[in-house]
């Protein structure tokens, strides 16, 4: 999380973000209360999950592979033009949102609908 908190470029933001949910993906649910540990500057999924949502005006979605894997698609569209805006909440405001779920922490991404839908939209498009 001090990684993520301590970058300041979004771009580079977007990309800790993505790899932290990928490898989120091979946590077991019940590791999902202890404390994230950062080791060789790099996160440590085996240690924690870290609540990753995206946002835009209508809904709100929590991008974990092991309850949806097919959300890895949005994870192939995130970038500076999809996304307006990323909100970090530590483990005291997380867990004051989301209960024992953000003992980890939460980020929040909030998109921009319109262009994050026309990039799915075109990606599935390419796939198909």
């Amino acid at each position: 999380m001090r990684i993520l908190e301590n970058t300041k470029n979004k771009s580079e933001q977007i990309k800790l973000i993505i790899k932290k949910i990928k490898t989120d993906s091979i946590v077991p649910q019940n590791l999902t209360g202890i404390n994230l540990k950062i080791r060789d500057g790099e996160f440590n999924p085996d240690k924690c999950k870290i609540l990753n949502f995206l946002e835009n005006n209508e809904h709100m979605i929590l991008l974990d592979l092991n309850l949806n894997p097919n959300f890895s698609i949005i994870l192939n569209v995130l970038n500076s033009e999809t996304i307006k805006k990323i909100k970090i909440l530590n483990r005291e405001s997380a867990m004051k949102l989301y209960g024992n779920r953000g003992n980890c922490g939460a980020v929040i991404m909030h998109s921009d609908k319109r262009k994050l839908s026309s990039e799915i939209g075109e990606l599935q498009e390419r796939l198909e």
